[in-house]
């Protein structure tokens, strides 16, 4: 089910009217004004259209994480957050998100609180929330065998960048004593991408062969700060990659 939201004819009376006087001088003066009078035209609608209208254009979501006994589908938080998206190349700040991990659906609310919508995953480009930033990466040519399309977490990003993948399975288990029990599964894959090229990283080996030429210093730096590779991926690509790149120049 798609719900779509239009906009009222009365809010684009109410942006004509406060900007009338603007249009009126646009024979009398040149194009500048005419320009700040539909920049005006814009702005005042924008404030008058809270929550943005664009934003509300996606499908039903229906919630199951109540049927799932161990585990949680979403990220971080099964509850809203404030965050932001952007969607069909505009920026709508300040927006309730829900990241759906398994079902890998970016969830909303609509204006009016009584729906969840699930937004389009090819118009979301990036989105911002629990302050992790994620950004819709798409399988192409030179990284076919490498990522799937679908949403990273952007752990860091410089001259090289670090990427987690967060999958999350449903899986089933029917037992005498408890029945049908549905429970999460977790897994999780890390991705650098240098000059371009994206690498699958989940390793210390994998790692020093991608900084081949700063390995030597790699491999100090990981000794003298004591990072676990195995246990503690994400901090430790983080810095490694940081350290990398102040090195790497």
């Amino acid at each position: 089910m798609r719900l779509f939201f239009l906009i009222k004819p009365f809010a684009i009376s109410c942006c004509l009217a406060g900007t009338v006087h603007v249009f009126g001088q646009t024979a009398e003066t040149d194009s500048i004004n005419y320009t700040k009078g539909i920049t005006t035209a814009v702005a005042l609608y924008q404030q008058f259209v809270d929550p943005p209208t664009g934003l509300y254009n996606g499908r039903m979501y229906v919630d199951y994480a109540y049927s799932i006994k161990e585990g949680s589908p979403f990220f971080m938080d099964a509850d809203f957050n404030t965050g932001s998206v952007i969607y069909d190349g505009v920026l709508y700040e300040n927006v309730p998100l829900l990241y759906d991990v398994a079902a890998e659906e970016l969830v909303i609310k609509d204006p009016f609180e009584i729906y969840k919508l699930s937004l389009i995953n090819e118009r979301v480009s990036s989105f911002l929330v629990l302050g992790h930033k994620f950004e819709r990466l798409e399988q192409n040519s030179l990284n076919q065998s490498v990522i799937s399309t679908g949403f990273y977490d952007v752990l860091y990003d410089g001259n090289i960048s670090v990427y987690k993948k967060e999958k999350k399975r449903i899986q089933e288990d029917v037992s005498f004593s408890e029945g049908l029990k549905r429970f999460i599964v977790e897994t999780n894959a890390y991705y650098f991408k240098k000059d371009s090229v994206f690498y699958e990283v989940n390793n210390k080996g994998s790692l020093l062969s991608l900084m081949q030429n700063k390995r030597k210093d790699i491999q100090q730096f990981i000794r003298k700060n004591k990072l676990d590779l195995r246990k503690d991926k994400a901090n430790s690509f983080t810095r490694v990659a940081a350290y990398y790149d102040s090195i790497n120049r």
